[in-house]
């Protein structure tokens, strides 16, 4: 045996998603899988000045970058404990606006046991992992590589959410699932943990897949999610655009529903989110209360040419209804109260050559996206590679 049979097997497999990265992992049945992801975009037409969200106030959204942005790099590791459970851990490069960030993109163990009493066993998650409480953050879209993620994760997700945290998931039918998810609050919606105290989010979720039998099948979710916030400005969770040093403190909730139905070629996919938040701001001498009511969602729809061809088009709008009280000069130096219906159309055509590449041409039209009611078309190239070896 010589050291490429010995030390690993080069396997090609499926592209991966786009910026939500999802908890979707490769187990072997032997050994350690090891993945190497890169995902890289050419784009032109994109405004300098970026569309602004409410909640971390001024934070600036991942709007794509204009020319040909840094690869996204990840490479990560996955290992079966025993039958039962799976170890996997994953590193990092994500750039945005011009700077790179290598971090921990998940470390987590993965498994089920059975209690007592109960006929099917619960699955356990333990460690940093993306939160399944909504489609796009679970698992991105399918095959499709868009330049950035729908609006409305960038307002109410931060991009998406993840964390270090545990998720339990309850099985009430072989269709039907109940699931809890809590996090330190060390996430792009609780800000940061405030002098070391954890300041929890937790989100439960009813999941329930229905077969139509000649007409697909239809998936459907409801999701409640609640979070401390502890946010600092400047922390290094920020890309605001504002200098201005202030800490926000407050409650959020969200409803979020999504439905996916696949039949034949067909793919079609829409989230709806509604927000309740209410929070205070603070500087050293100013306060500042701020209620936000916003709602938003998108919709897909994807249709499968052939075997290495696929169209797709997606909508994307989000509804800023916020209101805020307080010092006036907070209130200006914060540009507030935002009021926004941002809106973002984007066409998408995808060709997979190979099972572990897929280059997708871009063409979207954004409406008051970004500042002063900005409005134009953009577009571009995006590629993404995959490549997986096993250990023996």
């Amino acid at each position: 045996m010589n050291n490429t049979q010995l030390y690993g097997l080069l396997l090609l497999s499926l592209p991966v998603l786009s910026h939500a990265h999802g908890n979707k992992v490769n187990t072997p049945d032997t050994g350690i899988g090891l993945e190497l992801e890169i995902e890289q975009h050419l784009m032109a037409g994109v405004p300098d000045k970026r569309y602004l969200l409410l909640t971390p106030v001024m934070d600036a959204a991942e709007a794509p970058d204009n020319g040909i942005s840094s690869a996204d790099v990840k490479f990560s590791a996955t290992s079966a404990i025993d039958n039962n459970w799976l170890a996997h851990a994953a590193i990092s490069n994500h750039s945005h606006g011009g700077d790179s960030e290598l971090e921990v993109d998940q470390g987590f163990i993965q498994g089920h046991f059975n209690v007592s009493g109960t006929e099917r066993p619960i699955t356990v998650k333990l460690g940093r992992f993306y939160s399944s409480a909504a489609f796009y953050n679970q698992s991105g879209f399918n095959e499709l590589i868009a330049p950035s993620a729908p609006l409305v994760y960038q307002a109410f997700m931060g991009g998406e959410l993840r964390d270090d945290g545990i998720q339990l998931q309850f099985p009430i039918s072989e269709d039907t699932r109940v699931a809890l998810e809590v996090f330190s609050g060390e996430n792009t919606l609780a800000g940061q943990r405030d002098n070391d105290q954890f300041s929890l989010t937790q989100v439960v979720y009813l999941d329930h897949g229905i077969n139509l039998e000649k007409s697909g099948h239809l998936d459907l979710k409801i999701a409640l999610l609640n979070s401390d916030q502890n946010y600092q400005s400047g922390d290094g969770h920020s890309h605001s655009n504002s200098d201005l040093s202030y800490q926000l403190k407050g409650d959020l909730q969200q409803l979020m529903l999504s439905a996916a139905w696949n039949w034949q070629q067909w793919t079609i996919q829409t989230e709806v989110f509604k927000r309740w938040q209410d929070a205070r701001i603070t500087t050293s001498d100013q306060l500042l209360q701020l209620d936000d009511n916003s709602y938003g969602g998108y919709g897909l729809i994807r249709y499968q040419l052939n075997k290495e061809w696929a169209l797709a088009g997606r909508y994307d709008q989000i509804t800023t209804d916020g209101t805020s009280s307080g010092h006036q000069s907070l209130i200006s130096a914060l540009a507030l109260p935002i009021d926004k219906t941002p809106a973002n159309l984007l066409f998408s055509a995808s060709w997979t050559p190979a099972s572990n590449q897929v280059w997708t041409l871009n063409a979207g039209y954004y409406d008051d996206q970004w500042q002063n009611k900005d409005r134009g078309w953009y577009g571009g190239l995006s590629y993404q590679l995959r490549f997986s070896a096993e250990t023996l």
